[in-house]
């Protein structure tokens, strides 16, 4: 299926204008974007400004289950260096809740360090103030 850049599917249950000439998705798939910019996984890499692009369809009932917000807020990203291995490999393609800003419970963040956008798993300090939070950033590579 073609993906038009700018192009954004109805939510489920709602109609889904496409272009002319284009079929229109079934209501079930939503387009999820990429963020032109690969996140940095260790061993580095020239970061280029963010932009987005047309991404790939997903059929919201399976996305769903990984996801409990809104499609809109969902990102693709891609994965260069071997930092996160084993759970993440130099090109794998990640998805990015932009709403969840929060590291608590711990999980998978994208972070932007003023050098370069970079994948880590973050986790706030147990014993840390709600006022100034501490927060943990780690590699799952144990060579790092």
């Amino acid at each position: 299926m073609r993906a038009e850049p700018g192009y954004r599917p109805a939510p489920p249950g709602q109609t889904d204008e496409r272009p002319a000439g284009y079929p229109p998705l079934p209501a079930r798939l939503v387009q999820v974007p990429f963020l032109e910019v690969e996140v940095s996984a260790g061993g580095g890499f020239d970061y280029v400004a963010e932009d987005t692009t047309a991404g790939w369809p997903f059929d919201w009932s399976l996305l769903g289950t990984i996801h409990d917000g809104a499609p809109d807020d969902l990102r693709l990203v891609i994965v260069r260096g071997s930092s996160m291995i084993p759970l993440l490999k130099d090109g794998d393609m990640l998805p990015v809740n932009t709403a969840d800003t929060q590291p608590s419970p711990p999980g998978i963040f994208v972070l932007f360090d003023d050098i370069r956008p970079m994948v880590k798993t973050l986790g706030l300090l147990p014993g840390s103030s709600t006022v100034e939070p501490l927060v943990r950033i780690s590699s799952d590579n144990t060579h790092y």
